[in-house]
């Protein structure tokens, strides 16, 4: 064995029974000899992999206690097709409901922030769960509401309301 050899037989690269390249096994395929393993080798591997869950677990905190971004209405642009923003405004003009089977299977409002009108649009169970709570906003009635914007072709936004929860109503217009 070389002297070259040996300075690069202590990062576990080579058999120590053939001296042939082996890489980081701990077996040499060649002879099936043990191979040395280096004890830093295997502590860097054990590092590696606490460090990336802890990586993990910290991006997920992240994430799970990140807030919906508050979106002025004329800022959507069509790169935002399915994001999920928040949207406050007041309700112009007055709410569509369209009935189906009996119950409501649609429910669609404009809102108005000063800068663009938005439709708001929620179907079946969610319609009806706006109809069946008395949610369903009156023109005047200021509201800010969360759900997945869609953007069409034409660059019209729309934002889908998948659940009730995400409807707040701020302040409602006394009705006329």
């Amino acid at each position: 064995m070389s002297k070259e050899t040996s300075a690069t037989d202590t990062l576990g690269a080579y058999c120590p029974s053939c001296e042939r390249f082996i890489g980081p096994v701990a077996t040499c395929p060649y002879c099936d000899a043990d191979a040395n393993d280096n004890v830093l080798l295997l502590r860097l591997r054990y590092a590696a992999v606490l460090l990336g869950t802890i990586g993990l677990f910290f991006l997920y905190l992240m994430v799970a206690h990140r807030g919906t971004p508050l979106v002025r209405i004329g800022s959507i642009t069509p790169m935002m097709n399915f994001a999920r923003v928040r949207v406050a405004g007041t309700v112009t003009g007055k709410p569509y409901i369209k009935p189906q089977n009996g119950q409501a299977g649609y429910v669609s409002f404009v809102v108005n922030d000063g800068t663009g009108n938005l439709r708001v649009k929620a179907y079946k169970d969610v319609a009806q769960a706006l109809c069946d709570q008395e949610l369903v906003p009156r023109p005047g009635t200021i509201i800010e509401v969360e759900g997945q914007l869609r953007v069409d072709a034409d660059k019209k936004a729309a934002l889908f309301l998948n659940s009730t929860e995400t409807l707040h109503i701020q302040r409602q217009q006394t009705s006329r």
